[in-house]
């Protein structure tokens, strides 16, 4: 069963990988998903970036470090979860196309 799973999650890289890169290849505005709650998220954050900034600078160089790295870290996990949720939006296209019809299903 290991082998399987290896197997399989080396077949979702790959398609993650490919997923990844057609998105980014074509990012013309009529195909651009723009959520209006993510917009106005995006404007706080900008909002507090500058206190933020200027908090981090009154911190010793120690606990700064570790302020960093966890927000960097904190970047890089939603990063991640935002490509999951992509790659999981194609699969549930696919799938809903297979329930249809649209594509055959090799069973």
């Amino acid at each position: 069963m290991a082998g399987g799973v290896k197997m399989m999650n080396h077949i979702w890289n790959k398609v993650y990988n490919f997923l990844n890169e057609l998105r980014c290849e074509n990012k013309s505005e009529s195909i651009v998903v723009q959520v209006e709650n993510c917009s106005k998220e995006k404007d706080i954050l900008e909002s507090q970036m500058q206190v933020y900034q200027d908090t981090l600078q009154k911190v010793p160089d120690i606990e700064r470090k570790i302020i960093e790295k966890y927000v960097e870290q904190l970047d890089a996990v939603a990063f991640e979860e935002q490509q999951e949720a992509y790659c999981q939006g194609i699969v549930d296209c696919i799938q809903i196309m297979t329930g249809m019809g649209l594509i055959r299903s090799e069973k």
